[in-house]
This record gives C-alpha cells, structure tokens and sequence, in this order.
C-alpha cells in the first residue's frame, strides 16, 4: 500500500506525515516502523521491506523521505511502484517537488496522494487563527497580520511566531515568569551554544514536551541555515525571493550562519538525519542522542 504527500508547503505536509504515523502507530508497535531516506538508501533493505513481514506484527510501516531526489532510489521506487501497491505493508512517500511523470505513477498505484501547497490571503489568516487556538490563544487582527507581515507563507516561521504570542500570554499569566520558550533552542543552536542548548531541551523535557517536538524546531532551523549560506556564498541578491524565506528570518538566519563551516552545517544535519531514522530501528534512543547532538555544537 502506498501514501504520497508532497508539496512546497512542507510544514503541513510534516504534520500529515506525523498524524499518518500516529494514527498507523495505533496499529503497529514501534518495532513495526521503519524509515530510509535519500541520503541513507539501501535498495537491499527496502527489498526486505518490500516482501518480508515480521513474526510479532501484522505489517510494516516505512516511511520513504525524498526517495525521488536520488537517481537509484527513484529508479528503484518506479520500478517497484507496482510491488509497493500490492504490498501488505505500508510505504508513506514524502516529497517536497514531484515530476510530472512520477506523480502520473503514485496516481495510478499509490491509495492516496496530497499536495500541500503554500497557502496566502484568508487561508492563511484562517490557519493562524487555528493553530493560535490550539494554544489557547486568540489572535487580534493585528497580531494575525504580524505573522503575516514576518513569515507570509512560511508556516515554519508562523508557527513560532504564534507560539510567541501564547507564550507571552502565558508569561503575563504567572506574573512574567517564564519557564520554558520553545524558541530559546533555536536561539541557541544559532549561537552554537552547546550547552544552551541542551538546557532548554532538559526544560522542555520536564515540563511535558517530548523530545521530538524540540528535535523539529532544531532540524527547520539547520535547514534555514544551510539554505541561506548556501545562497550567500554563492553570490545571489536576492536571498529572500530565492529561498522563499521572510526577510526578518533570512537577515536573523544569515547572521547566524557566520558561527558555522557549511561543513558543520551539513555533519549536524547527517547526525540528525541519522537519529531520526536509526531511533526508528531501535538502533538510538532518540532523546540521548538528540542530547549529544546539542552537546557536539
């Protein structure tokens, strides 16, 4: 069986994958779920996904980020695609670009494709309104243009900016205390600030937040910095129309990036990409690792 999710707009499309993933995990146990990725493909262990099946559950869950992007593994899936249909286990393809002739292929043998697409204009109020309320907050008018005017279609972006809002809100609820910011990891993976770090990962952690949530604020904000760093290097302009990213984030971002080689931008990310997939194998254990990963900055 095979489920695609694609799109530009990445931060809903990682939401459908996360809720595909919660709703599936109610079915399998964590031994049951899998994950291979562009950058660590092994055709020999998706063969085994494809055909084998596990004495302890009924069927696998595996979920394939970016396969397309690689040359072998795009050959491999569109050679398959026919076997993944029939298969008893469960193949969740996430993309962000898809080819025309390949979305032709997942429409004809996947179950389900959805695309998200950056939203604008009154969807977008709309999502801002909502997730606001998830945090037991309510936007003015004036605050939803805020978001807008910072992060427009960005929802990565809107997203901690939101959350600023309910935080603030909360701040002034215990007379200005604030315990824990979600944001204060971003801050401090920009600074390269190890042991920040992983302080506010240990705040979250005591006051309810799972490990994971913090390991996606660090994963978009070292794929910010990479992104940026990239397009400075190379000489572009305009950075912010390339990237797609706001100006507020691109000019915060691109200071940041001076504290890190584009060599150590890219080994922080291997290593993340490594313990999200690995923890999935029982191979990590992922809040450790994402401990030692804050530490390593």
């Amino acid at each position: 069986m095979v489920y695609l999710i694609y799109g530009k707009d990445t931060y809903r499309s990682r939401q459908k994958l996360r809720d595909l993933l919660a709703f599936f995990r109610g079915k399998v146990s964590d031994l049951g779920i899998f994950g291979v990725s562009n950058e660590d493909f092994d055709q020999v262990q998706l063969e085994e996904l494809l055909k084998s099946q596990s004495l302890f559950e009924k069927k696998y869950v595996v979920v394939c980020e970016e396969l397309l992007k690689d040359k072998k593994a795009s050959e491999f899936v569109k050679d398959n695609i026919e076997n993944l249909k029939e298969s008893k286990n469960i193949f969740l393809f996430w993309e962000e670009e898809v080819e025309k002739e390949d979305l032709k292929l997942f429409e004809e043998y996947s179950e389900k494709n959805q695309q998200f697409n950056p939203i604008t204009g009154a969807k977008l109020k709309k999502w801002i309104q909502v997730e606001a309320k998830k945090l037991e907050k309510e936007l003015s008018s004036v605050e939803q243009d805020e978001v807008v005017t910072r992060c427009g279609s960005d929802l990565w972006c809107a997203s901690r900016e939101i959350e600023k809002f309910a935080l603030g809100a909360e701040s002034e609820q215990r007379g200005g205390v604030l315990k824990y910011n979600p944001f204060h990891i971003c801050d401090a993976v920009s600074a390269k600030d190890g042991n920040k770090a992983w302080a506010v990962l240990q705040q979250a952690i005591l006051m309810g937040v799972s490990s994971e949530e913090v390991f996606w604020k660090v994963w978009w904000q070292m794929k910010n910095l990479i992104l940026v760093k990239k397009l400075h290097q190379a000489g572009v302009q305009n950075i912010e129309k390339k990237s797609g990213l706001h100006p507020f984030v691109v000019k915060k971002t691109l200071n940041s990036a001076k504290n890190f080689t584009e060599t150590e931008l890219h080994e922080i990310s291997f290593d993340l990409v490594r313990l999200y997939h690995e923890s999935r194998r029982g191979l990590q254990d992922f809040p450790i690792g994402l401990e030692k990963i804050l530490l390593k900055l």
